[in-house]
Order: structure tokens, then C-alpha cells, then sequence
């Protein structure tokens, strides 16, 4: 090709493309002179994949470790003090005043308030002085977020 004009070597270029171009329409494979294309079409596919496996595997750590977070603690609770007997206090208006030790039922507050008279406890004096105190400034409080808790 090296004694061909310019011309004749353009010529000889087409003609050999448009025999390039028929060959591959008509299922024939190109010559061995053609380039070569890259193998790999979509490299980054497996990285995608790749990704994909680290964040899913990412989300299922962070779900565990939240739902292990929010499980009680396995020490048992303390159980529940008994609480003393009540006792109501009927205060008549001629100044004495009954006790009733017990379940202080509505029956037994009636039955010791239809009964003014002296009993044979010493009437009890109400000297309970409740004392008030303006509470002391203190700091803000201090927020903490523990999740939805």
C-alpha cells in the first residue's frame, strides 16, 4: 500500500471497511487485523454488589444491636414494701376526735361518726404543722436522649 496515491489508498480504506461492515452484518466473523473490543462491559457491577452485601450486612448489625439495647435488664424487681395499716381520724364538732385503725371502710368511718359521744381513747390532738420551704435555684437539667425510651 505504500506505491498507492492518497486517493487510491482512501479508496482501498473504504472498500475494506464497507467489506468490514458486511461481514458482521451477515453473521460472519470480523477479520483478525480489527481491534479487538474490551471484555468486560459493566465493570463496576461487582463492586455495586459488593456494596450492596456491606450495607445490608451494616442494617442487620445496627437493628441487633438496637433491639438488644432496648431488652430489659434480667435483674429481678425489688418487691413491693407492705404498706402499714391506714387509719382515719374522725373529727366530731364537739371537739373529740375517733381513731379507726383498719381497712377504713366507708361502714366502720359511718359507724364511728353516728357515735359522737366520749370513746375510751384519749382524744388526740392535731398538732402537725406543715413546714414550707421556697425550693433552693438549681442548674438546668441536663437533657439525655436514649432513643424512643
Amino acid at each position: 500500500m505504500t506505491d498507492l496515491t492518497p486517493e487510491a489508498a482512501q479508496l482501498a480504506r473504504v472498500a475494506q471497511l464497507q467489506r468490514q461492515r458486511a461481514g458482521r452484518t451477515a453473521g460472519a466473523t470480523p477479520p483478525a487485523t480489527a481491534p479487538k473490543t474490551a471484555g468486560r462491559r459493566k465493570p463496576a457491577t461487582g463492586s455495586k454488589i459488593a456494596a450492596a452485601g456491606f450495607g445490608t450486612a451494616a442494617m442487620f448489625g445496627l437493628v441487633g444491636a438496637m433491639a438488644l439495647a432496648q431488652q430489659p435488664t434480667s435483674t429481678p424487681a425489688p418487691a413491693p414494701a407492705t404498706q402499714p395499716a391506714p387509719v382515719v381520724v374522725v373529727i366530731h364538732q364537739n371537739g373529740t376526735a375517733t381513731p379507726i385503725v383498719g381497712n377504713g371502710t366507708s361502714s366502720a368511718v359511718a359507724a364511728a361518726a353516728a357515735t359522737p359521744g366520749p370513746t375510751a381513747a384519749p382524744p388526740i390532738a392535731l398538732t402537725a404543722q406543715p413546714v414550707v420551704q421556697k425550693a433552693a435555684p438549681s442548674a438546668a437539667p441536663v437533657v439525655k436522649s436514649r432513643g424512643s425510651k
